[in-house]
Order: structure tokens, then C-alpha cells, then sequence
């Protein structure tokens, strides 16, 4: 599945992940450590990630993904790993990325991964992630070759979460493209832990 994804997410996205890392690098109070959550084969924010940030994590369910991300990116500490159970240090991190994965989190599970999140954050660390930004959730038994689970909470309920696991909110937006010929909208946060 991820040689088909890699490749429809390069044409639907272009660069878009490079342009909100772009909006949040100035936010970040170190280059020290980065970890970037889903991050699939990381051609595409773990090695921005890696060019930008003394140490780089990257974390994905998929060891096929893995290995092919471990033979792309060299430098990055790749790790194939469930993101709401993999255990990292605490406040280690000066900033956390989530693109396009939460969303295949539960909602259910998601405020109790944001709260993980959050207490993997340096001090003003930044937290950025999207979700999907209408409540509900969607299952496919055939995406690229695989069974696929997208959820969310919705813009206000994610805000709350945000909120609860103690992070400011630094920027709430919402993003509405093409997707298969449909119109696809969804959240992109921006939060950051306290000093």
C-alpha cells in the first residue's frame, strides 16, 4: 500500500506539508529533537524534518513503510511503532508532527494520544497535526490495497482536546481540497506547550 499512497499523496498534496512546516519553524523554540507521527516512507516531512532538526524520530505502524523509509532518509531515528502506545521520554521534543494520521486514530483514543503528545513536548514546544473537520467516522475495506479507518471529533470537540491536554492554541484552520474528485476538508492545528 505505501508505494500507491507515497505516490497519490505527492499528487494531491504537492508541497503543502512543506509550507506548514514553513508556518510553524519559527514558532519552535530549539532545532534540538523532532518526532513526526505516521510518517510513512518519510520522503516527504521527516526528511524536512531531518534537514532542519538535530535528531529526528519518526514513527510509523507499517514496517514495510519503515523499511523503505530507513533506505530513503538517512540520520533519522525510524521506529515501527502504534503512536498511542509507543513510549517516549518525556518533554523531549521541540516540535511533534501529525500529518494525515490522527485521522486514522479512533476519535475515542485521540484525546488520550493528544495528552501523550503533550507530555512529550520540550517547553514551548509545537504541536501539528490535521484531522478530519466534520464529527464522525469512515471505514474503506479497499484504500490503496488495504482496510482503512478515518475519524474525528470535530472542530470544536478537537479544540477541546487540544485545550484539555493543557496546550495553547496557537492556530485553528481549516483546509477544504479535492480529493478523488470530492471536496475533503480538514482541521490543521497548531498548539504549543507551556514554558
Amino acid at each position: 500500500m505505501y508505494e500507491r499512497y507515497e505516490q497519490w499523496a505527492a499528487d494531491e498534496d504537492g508541497d503543502a506539508r512543506g509550507a506548514r512546516l514553513d508556518a510553524v519553524l519559527p514558532l519552535v523554540p530549539s532545532r534540538r529533537a523532532a518526532l513526526d507521527l505516521g510518517c510513512g516512507t518519510g520522503v516527504t516531512a521527516t526528511a524536512r524534518l531531518s534537514r532542519e532538526f538535530d535528531a529526528v524520530t519518526a514513527i510509523d505502524i507499517s514496517a514495510r513503510s519503515i523499511d523503505a523509509a530507513r533506505g530513503r532518509v538517512p540520520g533519522v531515528d525510524f521506529r515501527v511503532g502504534d503512536m498511542t502506545e509507543i513510549e517516549l521520554p518525556a518533554h523531549a521534543f521541540d516540535l511533534v508532527t501529525a500529518f494525515s494520521s490522527i485521522l486514522h486514530v479512533p476519535a475515542t483514543e485521540q484525546p488520550a494520544l493528544v495528552r501523550r503528545v503533550a507530555s512529550w513536548l520540550a517547553p514551548d514546544g509545537v504541536f501539528l497535526f490535521d484531522v478530519g473537520l466534520h464529527a464522525g467516522e469512515q471505514n474503506e475495506d479497499d484504500w490503496f490495497g488495504a482496510p482503512m479507518c478515518w475519524s474525528s471529533l470535530g472542530y470544536d470537540e478537537t479544540l477541546a482536546m487540544v485545550a484539555a491536554a493543557g496546550l495553547r492554541i496557537v492556530s485553528a484552520e481549516v483546509d477544504t481540497h479535492v480529493e478523488h474528485g470530492c471536496d475533503a476538508s480538514f482541521l490543521w492545528v497548531t498548539a504549543q506547550s507551556a514554558a
